[in-house]
């Protein structure tokens, strides 16, 4: 797993506004338990997120694994607002 996270931190750095790099990177710091690592992660991803609800979708679905209730809450309303 730590060679998972290694090429995804290189792959994300040369392209930082690749939505799926930064979901793929905070899902395999959220398996590891690299709490402050998921959510620097998760915080670029919805920086890179498209106004689409499948993305805010994911998005989501990672805040909650991660522990962030509140805020996968509210990117889910977000998500429903793209496709109601």
């Amino acid at each position: 797993m730590l060679n998972r996270i290694l090429r995804l931190e290189g792959e994300v750095r040369q392209n930082p506004d690749d939505f799926e790099l930064w979901c793929a990177l905070a899902d395999a710091r959220i398996a590891m338990s690299q709490h402050d690592a998921a959510v620097e992660a998760l915080d670029a991803a919805e920086r890179c997120a498209a106004a689409e609800a499948g993305e805010y979708v994911r998005l989501g679905a990672l805040l909650q694994r991660a522990g962030l209730l509140d805020r996968a809450r509210k990117v889910f309303v977000q998500a429903c607002r793209y496709d109601p």
